[in-house]
């Protein structure tokens, strides 16, 4: 009787022990999986006002939501800030998602480049002014993931962050160092012409003197001036070249006082004109005006911005086979 007590004894302690292994295995009694997984994410309906203080800009920026649309603010300056970032950084805040809690400790954000000198603090705010999360955002790693049928591996972004002044340092899904890790000028609307080739069917080139001329799309035709046959594959590579134009190089400072030397006029379907200017600055610099961005200037010099985009009645030319 004793030894069959024994058993039962024997085989409770041996259930006891896999119970204690599995929960292990499974992370159920794990400490760092008690936790919230989307308690960092951001109804970004919500937000109006983000600052970033970063290595890109120590003393901070603040990318605002004014009358629907979204500036962006440095020390004394203010611009349209660029909706394809902001886009992008509200897509981050919506979407996080706590993978796992990496420390609890200080003395751990050294390691994840969290500590205030070394992270970039992301603070959101509603249109009230109320603090929606304050992040510090660290180190970026990649994990390699296996893809099926032995095709190699993938390196998933990931990056460690932190919450105000909470000890906890999480592993989320993102690219959230490079996303916010901005100055003013990055976080700037840099487009100067964006264009769907296949909708322009004119192209008007006011130069000086007599050098100006026309390109137009007839019945998938490009002619000059009307009467004689473009190169297709030259008016093809140019739009191409000018269908995504931007530049990073502002001249703030500059007003217009005379007339522009070179201007392009771009028209057709379903979109509207765009002209772009040319102003002489000094014996080697031009700056560069467009109507796609109208507030925006852009200093720079003939090798770069104007040959490319101001092109001779020449380079069009299609020049007849021997």
């Amino acid at each position: 009787m004793k030894k069959k007590n024994s058993n039962y004894i024997y085989i409770g302690l041996l259930v006891v022990l896999v119970l204690i292994y599995i929960g292990i295995k499974l992370g159920n009694v794990s400490p760092d999986k008690n936790f919230d997984s989307r308690s960092l994410a951001v109804d970004t309906t919500k937000v109006t006002k983000i600052f970033i203080s970063s290595q890109s800009a120590p003393s901070g920026v603040t990318v605002e939501k004014v009358n629907g649309g979204w500036i962006v603010k440095g020390d004394s300056m203010q611009a349209e800030a660029d909706i394809n970032t902001v886009t992008n950084m509200l897509a981050e805040l919506a979407n996080l998602d706590i993978e796992s809690v990496v420390a609890s400790s200080p003395d751990k954000w050294k390691d994840y480049e969290l500590t205030d000198s070394a992270a970039t603090e992301v603070k959101v705010y509603d249109e009230k002014g109320n603090v929606l999360k304050d992040l510090y955002i660290g180190k970026l790693r990649f994990k390699r993931m296996k893809q099926a049928y032995g095709m190699g591996s993938n390196g998933v972004p990931y990056t460690f962050v932190r919450e105000g002044n909470n000890d906890e340092t999480y592993l989320v899904k993102g690219m959230l160092a490079i996303t916010f890790n901005r100055n003013f000028t990055n976080l700037r609307n840099q487009m100067i012409a964006k264009l769907v080739k296949d909708k322009v069917n004119k192209i008007s080139f006011t130069y000086p003197a007599d050098s100006s001329f026309t390109l137009v799309k007839k019945d998938s035709i490009w002619w000059i001036n009307g009467k004689d046959t473009a190169d297709m594959n030259k008016v093809d590579s140019y739009l191409n070249m000018v269908g995504w134009l931007s530049d990073s190089h502002f001249d703030d400072k500059f007003k217009p006082t005379q007339d522009a030397i070179y201007t392009i006029k771009y028209e057709g379907n379903d979109f509207t004109p765009i002209t772009i200017r040319a102003y002489q600055k000094d014996s080697m610099n031009y700056v560069i005006n467009s109507t796609y961005n109208p507030k925006a200037y852009f200093v720079t010099i003939k090798e770069h911005l104007i040959n490319r985009i101001y092109k001779p009645k020449s380079f069009f030319v299609k020049h007849k086979s021997k």
